[in-house]
C-alpha cells in the first residue's frame, strides 16, 4: 500500500474499501489480525481521515469532542498498546457515533474514484401494453369505453367530446367515475357548470348532481378546475394526500401516486389541507402549494404555465429537472423511459413542444441538448450524457 502522510488524500479506491471492510468486521478478527491492523501505518491513517470527514459531516449536526483529541485517545488507546483488548470498547464506541457509511459516503464526495464500475440506469418510466381508452362507469355500475357506440338509455349526460352532466336529473345522486389513459385528455362538465378537463392516465369520481352541503369530487392524477360559483357550497376536491377546498376560482391539481401533491392557483383562492388535518394553507394567484413527506406545505410564487399549458395542447417545461420532463413525456406518449447516467438527474430542462407532435419529433428535439443523447428503438427511450467528442 501507498504511505501517506495526515494531509495526503486516500490514492486508491481499494486501499480505503480495505480500512472499511476490515473495521466493519473488526469483531471477527484474531488477536494476531487486530495487532497486524492496528500497527499498519497506512490503515491508521485511513482511519484518521475517516474519523476526519465524519466529523466534518456530522459537526454541525451534534456535539462532538475535539477531533485532535479523539485521534490521540484512539492512537494511545488502540496503537500505542495493541494488546489492550478492553480499549478496543472505545473504539467501538468511536464508530458508533461517527458512521462508517456516512464518512465513506462524503470521502467518495471529496476524493472522486475512477473505478470503472457501470453505473445503475434509472427507469424513469415504464410504457403500459394494454387498451388505451377513455372509460366511463355510471351510476349503474355499467362501464364503457367514450369512444365506443353509446346505448339508447344513456341519453343522460350526452357524450360527445365531453361529458356533460349540467342537464342531469337532480334527484340522481349516483357516482360516476371517468378515466383518461395515457396519451388522451378529456372535458368533464359537471352539474353545477364546473369544467374539469382530465390530463392523461387520470380519475375523476363525482356524483351525477351535487346534493348536500358541499360539491365533493375525488381525484387521482392530474385536472384542470374552472370552479363554478357558489358561496354556499363549496367545491372540494380529494386526493390521496391533500384536499382543496373553494368557492368559485381556477386552478391546477397534480396528485399522481408517484408524485407530490401540488395546487396550483390561477384566479381566486383556495384552501389547501393535508388530509391528517394538521396543516392548512391559503394560496394566492400564482402561488403553488405542494406537501412534503414529512407532511409540511412549501408555498412558491411560480410561472403558472408549467401546471397549465398542458390544457393548451403543449409541453411547457421551464428550469424542470430531467426526471419530470422524462415522466410527462412517458406518461403521454405511454412509452419507457430509461436514463443510463445518474449525473443527468441533476440537469434541468428549458423545453416547450406541442402535445400533438410525434415522439420521434420530441427526440429529436430532445438531441439539440449539447448533453443529452437520446435513442429511441420502438417503444422505448434511452437518455445517456453526450459524449462531448462527438459534437
Amino acid at each position: 500500500m501507498n504511505t501517506m502522510s495526515k494531509n495526503d488524500s486516500i490514492t486508491t479506491e481499494k486501499d480505503l474499501k480495505d480500512t472499511v471492510t476490515t473495521m466493519e468486521n473488526i469483531e471477527n478478527l484474531s488477536e494476531q489480525e487486530m495487532e497486524d491492523f492496528l500497527s499498519d501505518k497506512e490503515h491508521a491513517a485511513n482511519v484518521r481521515l475517516l474519523l476526519e470527514c465524519g466529523y466534518a459531516k456530522l459537526k454541525h449536526e451534534s456535539n462532538l469532542p475535539d477531533i485532535e483529541k479523539l485521534w490521540q485517545r484512539f492512537e494511545q488507546d488502540n496503537i500505542q498498546q495493541p494488546r489492550k483488548r478492553r480499549q478496543l470498547r472505545n473504539w467501538k464506541l468511536i464508530t458508533a457515533t461517527i458512521s462508517i457509511a456516512a464518512c465513506l459516503t462524503l470521502l467518495f464526495i471529496l476524493y472522486p474514484f475512477s473505478s470503472g464500475t457501470e453505473e445503475t440506469p434509472l427507469i424513469a418510466f415504464t410504457a403500459d401494453n394494454g387498451p388505451q381508452q377513455i372509460i366511463m362507469t355510471n351510476g349503474n355500475g355499467g362501464q364503457f369505453t367514450v369512444l365506443d357506440s353509446i346505448p339508447d338509455h344513456e341519453t343522460d349526460p350526452k357524450i360527445r367530446e365531453t361529458a356533460d352532466f349540467t342537464q342531469a336529473n337532480h334527484t340522481d345522486n349516483s357516482i360516476h367515475t371517468i378515466s383518461t389513459p395515457r396519451g388522451k385528455d378529456y372535458k368533464v362538465i359537471l352539474s353545477d357548470g364546473t369544467t374539469v378537463i382530465l390530463n392523461a392516465a387520470s380519475k375523476l369520481t363525482f356524483p351525477s348532481h351535487f346534493s348536500g352541503k358541499d360539491r365533493e369530487v375525488t381525484l387521482i392524477g392530474e385536472a384542470y378546475f374552472k370552479v363554478a360559483k357558489d358561496s354556499e357550497h363549496p367545491f372540494v376536491v380529494h386526493t390521496n394526500r391533500i384536499k382543496t377546498r373553494v368557492l368559485g376560482t381556477e386552478f391546477n391539481l397534480k396528485a399522481y401516486p408517484s408524485s407530490e401533491p401540488h395546487v396550483t392557483l390561477i384566479e381566486g383562492s383556495v384552501a389547501v389541507n393535508s388530509n391528517n388535518g394538521n396543516n392548512e394553507v391559503i394560496l394566492q394567484p400564482g402561488e403553488d402549494a405542494t406537501l412534503d413527506d414529512n407532511q409540511e406545505f412549501e408555498i412558491t410564487t411560480i410561472d403558472t404555465d408549467y401546471y397549465t399549458q398542458w390544457k393548451d395542447g403543449y409541453f411547457y417545461f421551464d428550469n424542470v429537472p430531467l426526471i419530470e420532463v422524462m415522466k410527462e413525456l412517458g406518461r403521454w406518449y405511454n412509452v419507457s423511459i430509461e436514463i443510463q447516467s445518474n449525473s443527468l438527474m441533476s440537469y434541468r430542462l428549458h423545453f416547450i413542444a406541442e402535445r400533438n407532435a410525434s415522439i420521434d419529433n420530441v427526440v429529436e428535439h430532445l438531441n439539440e441538448f449539447s448533453y443529452l443523447s437520446v435513442t429511441k428503438k420502438e417503444n422505448k427511450i434511452t437518455i445517456s450524457k453526450k459524449n462531448i467528442h462527438s459534437r
